[in-house]
């Protein structure tokens, strides 16, 4: 797992509690980078994954797609 993320901590009634975001399995799509798995953390403990399986990027707009 990469190191790549963010954290905080919050205190509420339990006290401090850390939170925190890693980022990992990294693939260009279309010239731009995705990370296609991250990991949610609080206090240490994993309590949520997300995987992604494919990433679309969104092809341009035609100029007069949100003309009145």
């Amino acid at each position: 797992m990469s190191n790549s993320g963010a954290g905080n901590s919050k205190n509420g009634p339990a006290g401090l509690v850390s939170f925190a975001t890693l980022y990992d399995d990294f693939r260009v799509v279309d010239g731009v980078l995705f990370a296609f798995k991250e990991v949610n953390l609080v206090r240490g403990a994993k309590i949520a994954e997300t995987v992604l399986t494919k990433v679309e990027v969104a092809k341009p707009l035609p100029v007069d797609a949100f003309a009145p």
